[in-house]
Order: C-alpha cells, then sequence, then structure tokens
C-alpha cells in the first residue's frame, strides 16, 4: 500500500465514528417525514427508508462512486431542515439537493438565505400539499398468498 493510500485509510478510520454517528441521528428523521409527511427520501435513487445506518452510509458511498462526492454530513442538514418544514407528500433525493446547495457559492447561499431558504425555493411544489389520502385505506388482496402479499408491499414501497 503505497502513502497516498495509507493517509486516505487513516483518515476515513478517524472520521468513520461521526459519520456512523450522523447516520443514526438521521434514522429517526427520515422515518418521521416518511410516516408522517409521507415524504420518501432517497440519495441520488437509492431510497433511504426503513435503512440502518450502514446501509445510508452505503448509499453515499455508491454516490460518491458515481462521482458526486457526498457524505452525510451534507444531508443531514438537508433532512434536518425538511423536518421543521411544512411539507406535503413528495418524493425527494436529499443527495441530489446538498449536492446543489454545496454547488452555490457562499453569495448565493446568502442571497438564498442559507439552507431553509434554497429548500423553500426547491421544494415549492411540495410545501403545504396534503397528504394524498386523509385517512388509510385497508386493502384485501385475494388469491395473492404469503408470496404475493410480500412482492406486493415491495411493488408499493417502490411506488409509493
Amino acid at each position: 500500500m503505497n502513502d497516498q493510500n495509507s493517509k486516505q485509510l487513516d483518515t476515513e478510520l478517524r472520521d468513520w465514528p461521526e459519520l456512523e454517528s450522523t447516520a443514526e441521528q438521521m434514522v429517526p428523521l427520515i422515518g418521521s417525514l416518511y410516516r408522517e409527511k409521507a415524504i420518501i427520501t432517497s440519495v441520488f435513487g437509492r431510497p433511504i427508508i426503513n435503512r440502518s445506518p450502514i446501509s445510508i452510509l452505503k448509499a453515499h458511498k455508491v454516490a460518491r462512486e458515481m462521482g458526486q462526492a457526498i457524505s452525510v454530513l451534507d444531508t443531514f442538514p438537508v433532512l434536518k431542515a425538511m423536518s421543521e418544514m411544512e411539507l406535503g407528500s413528495a418524493r425527494v433525493d436529499v443527495g441530489k439537493l446538498a449536492v446543489m446547495y454545496g454547488a452555490l457559492n457562499v453569495a448565493q447561499q446568502n442571497e438564498t438565505g442559507r439552507l431553509r431558504g434554497f429548500l423553500d425555493k426547491q421544494l415549492l411544489c411540495a410545501k403545504g400539499t396534503p397528504p394524498v389520502l386523509e385517512e388509510p385505506r385497508d386493502v384485501v388482496l385475494y388469491g395473492f398468498g404469503r408470496i404475493g402479499r410480500l412482492l406486493a408491499r415491495i411493488l408499493i414501497e417502490k411506488a409509493g
């Protein structure tokens, strides 16, 4: 192993506890956005709902391998700000939002009123929209069997 790889490994090992702690803080935010506001969150297309902290870190790593260097330290503030906003049902890619916000220079970030103002503009279509259903509706799947119900649950999760 060359010296550069050794330094990179040391840096990643040193930063790991902070990244894991941040991912653990993201789990309840993601869950409450999903349950209370019907917001489906993802990181560059990879869903992060009902995922463990390690799975959330892996989703960020896949985004990095796709050429978008992003960390949970970038997406956590986006999730935190979204949880404080009055939003309706939506699908939100927090990875893309974090990259877009990070691409703004400091003057533009000040102009948008920091992160909250940026999110207000980006999530305008989701602001104040009511949930899809006012009350949950039970659905009975006759003739599906156990495997069919599992498949239906997966399809509904993917489709929203």
